[in-house]
């Protein structure tokens, strides 16, 4: 018996749009599909979405600005029997962690 490989994605978004409270775009629209075992390199200027992107991806709400209006669909399938999202992010910067040297 052979098994068939998950040909889904490991991560889509579409369509996401991110505002300021005061309907400035932080993201007009973003759409990303990536296949399983893929690398991505988000790479733009200061203030293009980059970080804020990330932390979406990364369900971490609590890191962005208060009163930002967020649309769209951002889906991070399980991996394979863990029940957790199969995506990673490695921080550039370790001085994120104060208590690391």
């Amino acid at each position: 018996m052979t098994t068939t490989p998950d040909r889904r994605p490991a991560l889509v978004i579409e369509r996401l749009r991110v505002a300021l409270p005061d309907g400035r775009p932080l993201l007009a629209e973003a759409n990303l599909s990536v296949a399983p075992g893929d690398f991505v390199l988000l790479a733009g200027p200061s203030g293009s979405g980059k970080s804020t992107i990330l932390r979406l991806i990364a369900d971490l709400p609590d890191s962005l600005p208060r009163g930002l209006d967020v649309s769209g669909r951002i889906e991070r399938p399980a991996a394979a029997g863990s029940g957790r999202a199969a995506v990673g992010i490695v921080f550039q910067d370790l001085a994120l962690f104060d208590e690391l040297s």
